[in-house]
């Protein structure tokens, strides 16, 4: 697949992305994966659902 295609079908609305690797317990795994399916979301997508929610609830308590 060339790389102007996969751009085009790329999940992600912005092109200055980077690849982040961590490793979760098996069952948090998972139950991510779970649930990234179960929404027909792409897990990088989820992630930075759960990071904004993350971000809004700190600068909310303080």
């Amino acid at each position: 697949m060339s790389k102007s295609k996969r751009r085009k079908n790329s999940i992600a609305p912005w092109d200055d992305t980077q690849v982040v690797g961590f490793r979760l317990p098996r069952e948090l795994a998972r139950e991510v994966k779970t649930e990234a399916s179960r929404s027909g979301v792409k897990l990088n997508r989820l992630f930075v659902k759960i990071w904004g929610q993350y971000k809004n609830g700190r600068t909310k308590s303080g």
